[in-house]
């Protein structure tokens, strides 16, 4: 009878078991509670260690902040370990988040290498006692921080070339090409050039003048390239315009002009017997400038100044915008002189015509005589004589005011019968001193009336 009770009991309880979910959780739920009470109560106080917790570095109020000082902590010093006591229900939930750790840089004055203390800094309002650090000390340096303003020169990067018969002409224009560069002192100091790199993703051939936009920026300690990989470096800019200037390159044939010449003179005649001692000049200048040039003028001859075998030197000076890629900067003119002969004529001014004169005005000769040299092949110069040659002066070539007094007029000459012979003046002059006298008219007026 007592065993079939007992059998009875048995199988209701492991039927109850099996199928009152409710009080199997409740039972746990009890359990943990009662567990966490005897924790409280037998062991309040607990010990944690907390991994892999954050370093920082406030300078908020320090002398390092006040002189522009930074602190950089070495790549394998940025976590620490936290070993804390304190009582359960205050610290029960802290993880490596829950608190962060400071550099220390109160001592801190001059930039260089520090081993500083490490300190914990906790705003959760939570009680604890931190019973080390590990390590308790880091390895920092200490940099003083100043912005340098650097000029910024362009590179041509090989993906670009030009085409041939051009070239590009130096310096590659950089617009606004300055930067300032803010940093450690030592690294900023380092730098020598800041170049600004042009390229371009396909193989570009210029054969104009171009504009790119870049910011390819590489900063250089004498030609060795400046890493700035871990950001230390900042610039003020990131982009520019480079224009890249493009020239044709054309050699040109040396040229001179010619004055003062006797009407009809054959100058192309007396220009081929020139002897010159450079008969080109290599140079460049854009497209649009060049295109319509055929030679290049480097002076003037006056042929009144011109004796057998005379030199003339005159300097290379190219309009602005043109580049002399041969280095010349001079180039002398020797007159021919074989087969040459001087003859000193007397021109009276019988000889000399005025043209252009005024009507109520005559003019009297004050210089009777001109005695030019004449040069030329010698068996025209030895039949030269002055019924040859003509002279002329033009009134309204001169400084004439249509008022009476002293006049010079400049003259021109003609010769008969050859265009290879010139006059040089040698000392003397070749303009003609007259006076102007103006007519009497009142006889005239009165046979008029009559």
């Amino acid at each position: 009878m007592i065993n079939c009770n007992i059998n009875t009991l048995k199988t209701k309880f492991n039927k109850l078991i099996r199928t009152d979910t409710s009080t199997k959780l409740l039972s746990i739920g009890l359990a943990i509670i009662i567990w966490f009470v005897i924790s409280i109560s037998v062991y309040p106080t607990i010990s944690k260690p907390l991994y892999n917790v954050p370093i920082t570095i406030n300078m908020e109020g320090t002398y390092a902040e006040a002189n522009s000082l930074r602190v950089q902590l070495s790549d394998d010093e940025t976590t620490a370990s936290v070993y804390i006591t304190g009582e359960r229900r205050q610290i029960g939930n802290f993880d490596s988040d829950s608190i962060s750790l400071n550099v220390d840089t109160t001592a801190v004055t001059t930039p260089g290498e520090y081993l500083l203390p490490l300190e914990v800094v906790d705003d959760s309002g939570k009680e604890f006692t931190v019973d080390k650090i590990v390590p308790s000390t880091v390895m920092v340096k200490i940099d003083k921080i100043i912005t340098k303003e650097f000029t910024v020169t362009a590179d041509i990067d090989s993906s670009i070339s030009v085409a041939e018969g051009y070239m590009t002409k130096e310096p590659i224009f950089v617009s606004a090409n300055t930067i300032a560069v803010t940093g450690p002192e030592e690294q900023v100091e380092s730098i020598t050039d800041v170049v600004v790199t042009v390229s371009s993703a396909e193989p570009l051939t210029l054969s104009s003048s171009y504009e790119f936009n870049s910011g390819d920026i590489t900063l250089y300690n004498n030609n060795v390239k400046i890493s700035n990989s871990d950001g230390s470096l900042s610039l003020s800019r990131t982009n520019f315009t480079v224009q890249i200037p493009v020239f044709v390159r054309q050699t040109l044939p040396l040229e001179v002009s010619v004055v003062n010449a006797p009407d009809g003179f054959d100058t192309e005649y007396f220009k081929s017997q020139l002897t010159m001692s450079a008969e080109a000049l290599d140079i460049a200048a854009p497209t649009d400038k060049i295109k319509d040039i055929s030679g290049i003028n480097i002076g003037t001859i006056n042929m009144r100044e011109v004796d057998i075998g005379s030199t003339f030197t005159f300097n290379i000076d190219l309009p602005e915008g043109y580049e002399n890629l041969s280095g010349l900067s001079t180039v002398t003119v020797k007159c021919p002189e074989e087969g040459l002969k001087k003859k000193l004529v007397a021109i009276r001014e019988k000889n000399i015509q005025i043209v252009n004169q005024p009507s109520q005005y005559d003019f009297e000769f004050i210089t009777s005589t001109l005695m030019p040299y004449f040069i030329g092949p010698e068996d025209e110069i030895d039949a030269l004589t002055s019924t040859d040659i003509t002279c002329k002066i033009d009134i309204l070539n001169s400084d004439f005011n249509n008022q009476e007094g002293e006049y010079i007029v400049p003259t021109t000459f003609s010769i008969s019968g050859t265009d290879k012979v010139w006059i040089n003046a040698g000392s003397a002059s070749l303009n003609v001193y007259v006076r102007a006298v103006a007519k009497d008219n009142s006889a005239n007026a009165n046979n008029d009336e009559q």
